[in-house]
């Protein structure tokens, strides 16, 4: 028995796991299990005993609660114990999915295996039977209600709901609605639309105003000019204008300024009322006339004032017609050779001529100096000479720059360049000559240069040798100067004349070629370190020089020396504004003012000088300048020559 037992709770534990019944691997052998109908299994026992409580067999009891129909269990086959194998004989369980349909469309139906039906819960959509629910849905194998049914047709006139068997329902009304139309009014449902109610009434009660009514913008109104009455008696025409009834009123005036005329609108009748107004009794020289208690214009107390403020007529009131047929009233005559004033301080004598005042002859307010701007004061009469500083000459040939300083004319005297004197060299320093204001000198120069002729001279682009030649028509500082500093030749960027402003690079003047070479072996010039160059022991280069350039407008002038003509060295580079009226020395050029020092790798039997001028970019609007005049090239020793 104990194998019966086993095999037993083997065969239908594995077959029946998903039924009802309690799970036989739960229980095991050794249980007691109460199946549905009372009846009590043992099974802990070899032999299989149970209480049949209804009298079948609780074997067959088993079997029909497992739904497994005509099974007879055959005998333990197995002798040993340990490899039963019972056997049943199953003849009627579910053959296909059709046989497990248990009418619920929330569970998903099936022919398991071992011939069980499965129903499982799903989430299909579904009809709960109501018609106001929409969006049914399963849950847990029963289909749940969705959202409620919009049953809103947009209508007024109908009253919307909704029947669980009928769905939605619209029942028409009689609500008030609005038809769309501006011109009706009061509209009102019926059969479940909305039908237009009274016309409305655009009558204005104006007849100077036709009245209009648009469905979409309602009533308006346009003026007419058709007739119309004011009711008013001093009407004699009505009509309308502008949306109003007018009227042409009767013309009640009497012409006298002495009465307030009108109409009466009730009776029609002229009205002359008696005014206290302002009025004109016809005599132009009266003033303040008005009107009395009988209509009348009474004279004025005052009398008109004809005075036009001029001092050279005569100025008086007449009334009636003048002799020479002119109008009453002010009348002006001429004043003649009468003393007057022309309201400025600063005229003398003034007269009277035609009824104007003419001016006399002004005040002399010239002090006779030149440094002074000479004027009269017009509200005064005072004579006015303020302090300038314009250029003048002092007339001192030996001074330089002559300028206005409180009211004083005067100049720097002209040392003509001297910056040290050495007694002990036996050289004399440059001095103003006062006959012809000359600088003049004879000792320490090395080398005089000349214009008088062209020799050894080299000229590029503008530059010219010649006699010198005052220009004109420069629209910037002075012209170039009409006489030279020594033999009456000069160089210049075209003498007499204004250089071109087109730009181009560097055009240079070039000296000839120079030995010097004997002053480099010297031991007596470049004494010092060789290196520096300003100093008295140096060679100094000099010339005269009238410029007329404006750096600030692209215009620019260099002053460079070579030993060899190739490599050359800047002595000077002039970045501002030139524009001077005189003759100036070289070393106006330098930044300090000073000389323009040779130097020493340049003293060679091949030194040469250059001037050179050059236009930039910016020169295309530039004005234009008489540009560079040279004279009197010169080198000699510093501490001596200069």
């Amino acid at each position: 028995m104990r194998a019966f037992c086993r095999g037993f709770a083997s065969r239908f534990y594995l077959k029946f796991l998903a039924i009802w019944l309690v799970s036989l691997a739960a229980i095991g052998c050794g249980n007691t299990v109460t199946l549905p109908d009372g009846d009590v299994i043992d099974l802990d026992g070899v032999n299989l005993n149970d209480i049949d409580l209804d009298g079948v067999d609780v074997d067959q009891d088993i079997l029909s609660k497992l739904d497994i129909k005509s099974d007879t269990i055959s005998g333990d086959v197995d002798a040993n114990g340990t490899d039963a194998a019972d056997t049943a004989d199953i003849a009627a369980g579910c053959t296909s999915t059709a046989a497990c349909n248990d009418g619920n469309p929330c569970t998903d139906d099936s022919c398991g295996k071992d011939g069980v039906c499965l129903n499982a819960s799903n989430t299909a959509t579904c009809d709960d039977g109501n018609a106001c629910t929409t969006g049914d849905a399963c849950k847990a194998g029963a289909c749940l209600p969705g959202a409620a049914t919009s049953c809103n047709d947009d209508n007024p006139c109908t009253d919307d709901s909704c029947d669980k068997t009928a769905g939605c329902v619209f029942l028409a009304n009689a609500a008030t609605c609005e038809d769309g139309s501006a011109c009706t009014k009061n509209d009102a449902c019926a059969a479940g639309s909305c039908l237009p109610g009274a016309i409305v009434n655009c009558e204005d009660g104006n007849v100077c105003t036709t009245e209009t009514c648009d469905p979409v913008t309602g009533c308006a109104s346009v003026n007419n000019d058709g007739p119309c009455n004011s009711f008013d008696l001093c009407a004699i025409e009505d009509f309308c204008q502008n949306g109003g009834c007018h009227s042409a009123i009767k013309d009640c005036t009497d012409d006298n300024q002495c009465t307030d005329d009108d109409c009466d609108s009730t009776t029609g009748i002229c009205t002359h009322t008696p005014s206290d107004a302002s009025c004109d009794d016809g005599n132009p020289c009266t003033v303040g006339d008005t009107c009395n208690a009988d209509a009348n214009c009474a004279s004025g107390e005052g009398l008109l004032s004809c005075d036009d403020q001029n001092a050279c007529t005569y100025d008086y009131c007449e009334s009636g017609i003048t002799t020479k047929g002119s109008a009453t009233g002010c009348q002006h005559s001429n004043i003649v050779e009468a003393a007057c004033s022309d309201g400025n301080a600063c005229t003398n004598g003034d007269f009277c001529a035609n009824g104007a005042c003419l001016a006399g002859d002004p005040t002399n307010c010239n002090d006779d100096n030149k440094c002074t701007n000479d004027s009269c004061n017009p509200d005064t009469g005072g004579c006015v000479n303020l302090a300038n500083a314009v250029t003048c000459d002092d007339g001192d040939p030996c001074t330089l720059a002559d300028t206005c300083t409180q009211t004083v004319c005067e100049g720097t005297p002209n040392t003509c360049g001297q910056s040290a004197f050495n007694s002990g060299s036996g050289c004399n320093t440059m001095v103003c000559d006062y006959t012809d204001g000359q600088c003049k000198q004879q000792n320490s120069l090395l080398w005089n240069g000349t214009f008088a002729t062209a020799a050894g001279w080299k000229l590029q682009g503008e530059w010219q040798i010649g006699l010198a030649a005052a220009s004109t028509d420069q629209t910037f500082g002075y012209p170039d100067p009409g006489a030279d500093y020594d033999d009456g030749y000069v160089a210049g960027t075209v003498i007499g004349g204004n250089i071109s402003n087109t730009p181009h690079d560097w055009y240079f003047l070039t000296s000839p070629v120079i030995d010097l070479s004997a002053q480099a072996t010297s031991t007596y010039l470049y004494s010092g370190d060789p290196n520096v160059n300003q100093y008295d022991q140096s060679l100094i280069l000099q010339f005269r020089m009238f410029l007329g350039l404006s750096g600030s407008a692209g215009q620019f002038m260099i002053v460079q020396c070579s030993g060899d003509g190739t490599n050359w060295t800047t002595l000077a580079d002039a970045q501002s504004d030139y524009n001077d009226s005189y003759w100036l020395g070289s070393w106006k050029l330098t930044p300090t003012g000073q000389d323009m020092y040779i130097p020493k790798e340049a003293l060679t039997k091949h030194f040469q000088f250059r001037f050179g001028y050059k236009i930039t970019a910016v020169e295309a609007i530039a004005p234009l300048v008489s540009g560079l005049t040279v004279d009197m090239p010169q080198i000699g020793i510093g501490s001596c020559w200069d």
